[in-house]
């Protein structure tokens, strides 16, 4: 059997159509994998923010302590959220219990 040039581009052209879709497909399927990996960060941040902002609302206690990360020192940085419902309801609170005083004449 002889190949002629025909035969020969056209196998370079099936080869070449076959990696390309590959190589589509490949590309497409690592998007979809990055996509889905980024909507569940973002999810897992805002369920994050949604449950520490529910305990800080609860004022049970003197606010909730997040660790932030280091400082350069290496040591850990921890900054507490208080809700301010809860710090108006412990000045409301504080005011009803403090006596009224009567003025001085």
């Amino acid at each position: 059997m002889k190949i002629n040039k025909i035969s020969i581009v056209l196998i370079v052209l099936i080869i070449w159509a076959v990696f390309s879709v590959a190589y589509i497909c490949r590309n497409s399927w690592n998007n979809f994998k990055l996509n889905q990996m980024r909507t569940a960060a973002t999810q897992g941040y805002q369920q994050a923010i949604v449950d520490i902002a529910a305990t800080a609302n609860k004022c049970e206690n003197a606010g909730v302590p997040l660790n932030v990360g280091t400082d350069k020192d290496g040591k850990q940085v921890t900054v507490t959220i208080v809700s301010v419902s809860c710090l108006q309801q412990a000045k409301q609170e504080q005011t009803n219990q403090t006596p009224a005083v009567a003025p001085k004449k």
